[in-house]
């Protein structure tokens, strides 16, 4: 059932990236999965809730970043060959382990905490955070 609700995650992130492409502003893509992702987990927030306090939120977390990673990776390869280069010392590995785990750690957080803020005001929190960054190491 893990394995069935993880693939359908995938799914429904990947067209919604593709959604949010379109209005997307500069490198902001490699990032566009988190809106959707913040509105995926406070739809299911009593089961995240619930697992957070489990053994086997290792696991379903390990399932989720790989998820997550797979499409930061993508877009920054993508966002990496627009630009021919990058002018940054940051390793690209690196950028995308350093992004996928900010997310986390703010999604974490989020849920946790049972943080009042809306998925849009959390995602708006977590741009906040990385978007210097995203902009410094891409623009």
């Amino acid at each position: 059932m893990l394995i069935s609700g993880i693939h359908h995650l995938r799914v429904t992130l990947e067209a919604a990236l593709e959604q949010q492409k379109k209005s997307a502003k500069c490198h902001e893509n490699v990032i566009a999965f988190s809106r959707p992702m913040f509105e995926h987990a406070y739809g299911y927030r009593e089961i995240y809730f619930a697992l957070l306090n489990t053994g086997a939120w290792p696991m379903v977390r390990q399932q989720l970043q790989e998820v997550v990673e797979e499409l930061i990776r993508r877009e920054c390869k993508a966002e990496v060959a627009k630009l021919k280069t990058a002018n940054s010392d940051v390793p690209l590995d690196l950028f995308i382990h350093y992004l996928n785990a900010a997310f986390f750690a703010v999604l974490i957080w989020w849920m946790d905490r049972r943080s009042r803020l809306s998925p849009a005001q959390i995602d708006d929190v977590f741009r906040s955070l990385v978007l210097p960054t995203v902009h410094a190491v891409l623009g």
